[in-house]
């Protein structure tokens, strides 16, 4: 349960060939203890806290828009909305939110389904200026094991992608 790592490489396949297809995280069970429910989670960028204003038409077009960040724990505050299409060079603010029993020890910033660069702790300024039309992701990870229910899982998300059409000229996949 909340193993992402061998599905990584197939999604950074389907955006780099085009495929604008949003990250989520889910978790169930199949029996009464087992199944971790709850270890992984998708966050929705609905652009409200009011839960009475987030209907199914609001939930499907956050999703259709691409404003997700799925998670095993850690929420991504980013100055650039995962789903945006930026026109030439952009800065990108990152922090990586959690509860205080949760750490956060870096942020990577992936383009094209490569890391690029990695900071150390839960906040980081990118430089997003690809000599090509690109896609970016931020994937923030933990080495500190979460424990309790979450047992030795670490913490870990990952922004939908922005991606950057550098001439303006439309979007072209790398693949």
């Amino acid at each position: 349960a909340g193993r992402y790592e061998k599905y990584l490489p197939f999604y950074y396949d389907l955006v780099g060939r085009g495929f604008m297809v949003a990250p989520t995280g889910v978790s169930d069970s199949h029996s009464h203890t087992g199944g971790a429910v709850g270890l992984s989670a998708t966050f929705w960028g609905v652009g409200t806290n009011d839960v009475q204003e987030c209907t199914d038409d609001v939930l499907r077009a956050a999703i259709d828009a691409r404003h997700t960040i799925v998670t095993r724990g850690p929420y991504l505050e980013m100055s650039v909305a995962p789903g945006t299409m930026l026109v030439g060079t952009s800065e990108l603010q990152v922090t990586a939110r959690t509860p205080s029993w949760m750490q956060v020890d870096r942020l990577i910033l992936v383009r094209n389904g490569g890391a690029v660069e990695t900071v150390d702790g839960t906040a980081a300024t990118f430089t997003l200026d690809a000599a090509e039309d690109s896609y970016y992701v931020v994937i923030a990870e933990g080495d500190t094991p979460m424990g309790g229910p979450w047992g030795s899982q670490t913490p870990w998300a990952m922004s939908a992608p922005i991606w950057a059409d550098v001439s303006g000229d439309g979007w072209t996949p790398p693949l």
